[in-house]
């Protein structure tokens, strides 16, 4: 309690300061066409879940964000967004800052050269975003705001635009960065010990290409990208079985694999309503029954739409998922513990590790999604926003048809002025025994609120 006190003073006595950057960094401009500007937020929030039969408050954090921009308008630009975080999350301080973005971009008139750290999306779809493997992604981020889960990465991209109706994109990833797994939430048995990723590891750079059609009402594109999957895969690096060794027998680590995806996609209006569609095939290059952390080949398709009903606003999406080269997996999809890896002593070592590498993979298929042949997953919206409204409710419903795991997030937002916002939700994860959401939804679920003031 004394530092969510805490928290909030500070928030209180940075308002003041906030008002004044507003008023002052509004009056800096260059002469001629030149300018400069800042922008951002001060933020504040705590998570409350339940700890066995009492309510516990596992994260409270103050954010700042400041996000600065110069150019001329049609030649140059250079961004920056500046993020720090102050708190304490699940026992563990925060005291961390973070260059979120921070490019240089060179325009001509049919050109555009962008370079630097950056969030690059294809997709246009807003829960099944099937073309994102270019920006990794952080879920595990306490926020919001689920765009703040997004993390940008090292990115050149080309922009060609011969006509105001075509684009041309390619764009190239000279390092891997990749998204952070669930498996940090996780209870991991005593056996069991997973190193994080080891960045730099992997140098081979991904590239990427992207042709778009612009029309009136209607844009279709199509993608390749041939790179690292941004979702590693849990590898198996070191197995013991000597009685008495005092650290964890089984080390896993995350590792990451090259695949290729080509995609399309299609986005219409068409009497009010939105449509949008993506289709994606993908083939890692290395073959899963080898490598226990690599995912199975297969195909992915979304379709949404969208549409206003007044104040109220609606969108529903379906996503299904083929995997093209499908076995069964040989072992339950649970991490090995101290009984299924204790009967494998007396083994020879060779065989204890396949079969260890075996259930590996089994686990990495029930996190990747892939234990059945076909999937099907399900998505809806309902957002009310009236102009100058305060009050501004939605719910975000995601099921999972297949796998049977339900999310949840209601939210309320309380908009009393343009540069204040009062945020009340709740994420609720629910799903079988031993199913993802099942591992997960113990630190996951939670009533969250907060205060913003954007400057």
């Amino acid at each position: 309690m004394r530092s969510t006190i805490k928290y909030i003073l500070l928030f209180l006595c940075l308002v003041p300061l906030e008002l004044f950057s507003q008023s002052f960094f509004d009056s800096i401009k260059d002469t001629g066409n030149n300018s400069a500007g800042f922008s951002g937020f001060i933020r504040s929030g705590a998570y409350f879940n339940k700890d066995g039969s009492s309510i516990a408050l596992p994260v409270t954090f103050a954010d700042i964000s400041i996000r600065t921009e110069a150019g001329d308008g049609t030649r140059y630009k250079a961004y920056a967004d500046l993020r720090y975080r102050y708190g304490r999350e699940y026992d563990n301080p925060v005291n961390s800052l973070d260059l979120r973005e921070a490019w240089a971009a060179w325009y001509t008139p049919y050109t555009e050269v962008t370079i630097g750290k950056q969030i690059v999306k294809w997709s246009h779809m807003d829960f099944f975003r099937l073309q994102d493997e270019v920006s990794p992604r952080n879920n595990l981020y306490r926020s919001f705001d689920p765009s703040d889960r997004d993390q940008g990465n090292m990115v050149a991209v080309f922009e060609f635009s011969p006509h105001s109706t075509v684009n041309l994109q390619a764009l190239l990833i000279p390092f891997h960065k990749p998204s952070v797994l669930y498996t940090g939430f996780m209870d991991m048995p005593d056996i069991v010990e997973i190193e994080e990723y080891k960045t730099g590891s992997d140098r081979s750079p991904s590239y990427g290409i992207r042709a778009t059609l612009f029309l009136r009402n209607f844009s279709g594109g199509i993608s390749y990208f041939d790179g690292y999957s941004s979702l590693p895969g849990i590898k198996v690096d070191t197995v013991i079985m000597q009685s008495g060794y005092a650290g964890a027998p089984l080390r896993l680590e995350k590792k990451a694999y090259k695949t290729r995806n080509l995609s399309a996609d299609i986005e219409m209006v068409i009497s009010g309503y939105i449509i949008r569609a993506e289709a994606l095939w993908s083939k890692p290059d290395e073959d899963y029954r080898q490598m226990e952390y690599v995912s199975l080949p297969g195909i992915r398709w979304v379709a949404g739409i969208e549409h206003s009903f007044g104040d109220l606003q609606v969108l529903a999406e379906y996503s299904g998922k083929y995997l093209t080269d499908y076995e069964q997996p040989a072992f339950d999809p649970v991490l090995p513990d101290e009984s299924s890896f204790g009967s494998l002593s007396g083994l020879p070592s060779d065989q204890v590790y396949a079969l260890v590498k075996s259930q590996i993979s089994a686990f990495n298929r029930l996190y990747n999604y892939q234990l059945d042949e076909y999937s099907h997953y399900a998505a809806m919206r309902i957002a009310w926003e009236r102009q100058l409204s305060t009050l501004r409710p939605s719910l975000n419903i995601l099921y999972n048809i297949t796998a049977k795991e339900l999310m949840i997030n209601p939210l309320m937002s309380i908009v009393p002025s343009d540069n204040l916002e009062l945020i009340v939700g709740a994420e609720i994860y629910t799903g079988p025994d031993n199913s993802l959401f099942d591992m997960i939804n113990e630190k996951l679920n939670a009533i969250y609120t907060g205060l913003r003031v954007n400057f």
